[in-house]
């Protein structure tokens, strides 16, 4: 199994079922205009108090509606569970459950995040973390890197709950031990591809707000989607044995 063959193979689940994709994942499409749209309008705002408490909202609601798609992407692939209605099932437990297994994981990799960002910012001169591409390769390297890579190890226990299984981050870490290697040239390739994303972004924001809005969404509609796709195909391989077909 090659990491190139992961992310492919994640790839395609998207581009073969890009109905699906569409439907599935409305929750997150919907909360991201809502969330982009009030972060915005409250930027212009002077009501400081009033507009925290409302982005903070915001921001929580978008945390359950990408957990909502995570969980109905999972199954959709793995159990081919398709609803019958236009939004996916919403069940409280798993999906609340699944928020609540991600936030764990983002408090397991906070401490190495915060010790990687002070080891390169020390290392490397602050121009160089401030220019817009070459800071972008910096914090991707340093950073982003070795992070994603830890975060990976254990993301299994994200797909293992969605699907009714429990499974601890030591048995996450135990079922990609033979395959850390191929999972650290996954976070490369990931990291190589935000890279490119970023330099898109950046140029497309020149041709007016709209535009760059619009292309902003879909990117980052795209890479969430093929990042739940990476967690699903791997969950798949390693832990039931499924081929990369």
């Amino acid at each position: 199994m090659r990491a190139i063959d992961i992310f492919m193979h994640s790839i395609m689940l998207v581009r073969r079922n890009p109905g699906a994709a569409i439907r599935l994942s409305l929750p997150y499409l919907t909360m991201t205009v809502l969330v982009d749209a009030t972060l915005k309008l409250n930027f212009l705002s002077y009501e400081s108090a009033r507009n925290s408490t409302i982005n903070g909202i915001a921001i929580v609601l978008l945390l359950i509606a990408c957990a909502w798609v995570a969980v109905a992407w999972h199954r959709y692939v793995l159990r081919e569970e398709m609803p019958s209605a236009l939004l996916p099932t919403f069940s409280r437990n798993l999906v609340l459950g699944y928020l609540g297994r991600s936030i764990l994981l983002g408090l397991a990799i906070i401490v190495p995040l915060m010790a990687l960002s002070i080891f390169m910012k020390l290392l490397v001169p602050q121009s160089v973390v401030n220019h817009p591409i070459e800071g972008s390769i910096v914090v991707e390297i340093f950073v982003w890197l070795p992070v994603s890579w830890l975060f990976y190890r254990w993301s299994l226990i994200l797909p293992a709950w969605a699907l009714h299984n429990r499974m601890s981050f030591r048995e996450s870490w135990k079922h990609t031990s033979d395959v850390a290697g191929m999972i650290f040239v996954l976070c490369v390739i990931f990291a190589g591809v935000q890279i490119v994303l970023d330099q898109v972004t950046l140029l497309l924001s020149e041709a007016g707000i709209v535009v760059a809005s619009i292309a902003d969404m879909v990117l980052q509609w795209l890479c969430f989607m093929i990042a739940v796709s990476v967690l699903t195909t791997l969950y798949g391989h390693l832990v039931e044995n499924r081929d990369l077909n």
